[in-house]
């Protein structure tokens, strides 16, 4: 029997990083392979189960199922990578000032990520998301506002410790 030559746990990022570009590969071609119209309602064919012709079935509206979530893929995908890509650089440019120059900066920005932090992430999201709007754009917002203090948190704790070194 073949020894695993990767080190321990890399044969199962290999595994998780392959299926993650075959989904990302999928969800960005996927308007140009779905076997029918993802919007176009037909009653006749409404609420069918699985078949080869419909794999996921159709819904309440005869709509095929598989089509349309192979085209609501790349909203959650897209819009999941610009939430953390907000989250990261907004979180960690304000740890990394925090850190960096301290003193009232650094009080200020680590005091309003603890009022961040004090309310329920999901309650505080909606409230958020509500008075913005409806929307998925409104939607990243909203989670963004919540959830860059924990980056800010990492970001000015390294930002500390690199500036305490005596170079």
């Amino acid at each position: 029997m073949p020894k695993n030559i990767l080190p321990h746990g890399l044969h199962k990022t290999c595994w998780l990083l392959l299926l993650t570009v075959l989904l990302f590969l999928i969800t960005l071609s996927a308007p140009y392979w779905v076997p029918h119209d993802p919007y176009l309602q037909n009653l006749d064919l409404a609420l069918q189960a699985p078949s080869a012709e419909y794999p996921f079935g159709t819904d309440r509206y005869g709509r095929c199922v598989f089509s349309r979530v192979l085209v609501g893929g790349q909203s959650s995908i897209f819009s999941a990578l610009a939430l953390v890509g907000i989250i990261f650089t907004t979180g960690t440019a304000a740890g990394l000032w925090s850190g960096y120059y301290g003193g009232k900066l650094d009080n200020f920005i680590m005091r309003l990520s603890d009022i961040f932090l004090a309310f329920p992430g999901l309650v505080f999201a909606i409230a958020v998301a509500s008075i913005l709007g409806g929307g998925m754009t409104n939607a990243v917002l909203a989670l963004a506002v919540i959830s860059w203090p924990k980056y800010a948190r990492l970001a000015r704790s390294q930002a500390l410790t690199v500036r305490q070194q005596p170079y």
